[in-house]
């Protein structure tokens, strides 16, 4: 279907160095950075789309494309109908091809563009963004990011955030409020209170399947490590939840490229918190590895070793001593994990 589609709307996918797609904001890319700033920023991508083996036979060298766009005219002579394709990916576009063109497109002036519109599954699946997940959390306080993975705060399809505070509800109504501009552009917002967690779901629009969720605030103000968990549970004293609150620290962490460039400050635990509840959450749900493994990557035992140990002997039922740990590192080794 060809439709006429803002350029603001459309995002472009590029692979990072590990591979994974990006869905970028057209300013943000180095395409756009190479033809507006002169920035060496595109023939940095250009050598990284060759180490991956993604560049395409003819891929344009960043000379190349800068003699491509002050020549570019789209839609005209022998390419009248070579239409650049996107795909609708909740209330906004990602580029299917066309990427330079794109680009060129915006650096022209166009506001707008006749454009195809494709089905279909991108061949390679990368972080969804569709919601700025930071801009979100600007500005609160009381509450830590737990469990995030490296590359927060980027996020696939499907993925979670796992927020501990202290006051869920309270929380909860903020984050809500913050999500509402959300429902013009067609999402759905669901909240679901479990328990001692609150769960904030955005389903995002135009889905396969009309349900799909695309992101979830999941949000607690107790830890959940004392309800049964297929035969185990571990309490945990209720004073370490302030005791762990009372000393987070503060990272300020860039947003994703698809969206303006800013940092926002995101708190988190302490090293030594966040090492006792990934080793908690394993202990918990032993199947979930890689908290173990993450865990096991950043215990220094000389640096974290005697305050883990004693927030574990002090706060929960566990016992815990340095004999535990080298014979769980070691088990896991023998595993093969």
């Amino acid at each position: 279907m060809i439709d006429t589609i803002s350029l603001d709307k459309i995002y472009i996918r590029l692979f990072d160095d590990n591979g994974i797609v990006n869905p970028y904001k057209m300013e943000n890319t180095p395409h756009y950075k190479l033809l507006t700033e002169n920035s060496n920023e595109y023939a940095e991508y250009y050598d990284r789309m060759q180490r991956l083996g993604r560049a395409k036979a003819g891929y344009m060298t960043d000379v190349e494309y800068q003699n491509f766009a002050y020549n570019f005219k789209y839609l005209e002579g022998d390419y009248s109908t070579d239409y650049i394709r996107v795909k609708q990916e909740g209330d906004r576009y990602e580029s299917w091809d066309g990427d330079h063109r794109l680009v060129c497109l915006k650096v022209q002036g166009k506001t707008e563009a006749q454009i195809e519109v494709v089905q279909g599954v991108f061949k390679h699946k990368g972080f969804s963004n569709l919601i700025d997940v930071l801009e979100v959390l600007k500005g609160l306080d009381n509450y830590a990011v737990i469990k995030s993975e490296d590359w927060f705060p980027d996020y696939f399809d499907y993925d979670d955030m796992d927020i501990i505070c202290g006051d869920r509800n309270k929380l909860t109504d903020i984050i809500l409020d913050r999500l509402e501009y959300l429902k013009d552009d067609g999402y759905m917002i669901k909240t679901t209170k479990k328990g001692i967690r609150n769960h904030v779901d955005i389903i995002s629009p135009n889905n396969q399947t009309g349900d799909r969720l695309n992101f979830r605030f999941d949000i607690m103000d107790d830890f959940p490590y004392s309800i049964n968990h297929q035969g185990v549970t571990i309490d945990v004293d209720k004073k370490y939840l302030k005791f762990a609150l009372d000393r987070l620290w503060v990272q300020s962490i860039p947003k994703p490229v698809a969206f303006d460039p800013e940092n926002v400050d995101v708190f988190g635990l302490n090293i030594v918190d966040d090492l006792v509840i990934r080793f908690l959450e394993w202990a918990w749900q032993p199947h979930k590895l890689r908290h173990i493994k993450r865990f096991r990557r950043d215990f220094d035992f000389h640096k974290h070793g005697e305050e883990f140990i004693s927030i574990i002997d002090k706060y929960t039922n566990l016992d815990m001593d340095e004999n535990y740990i080298d014979m769980l590192f070691t088990d896991l080794k023998n595993r093969g994990i």
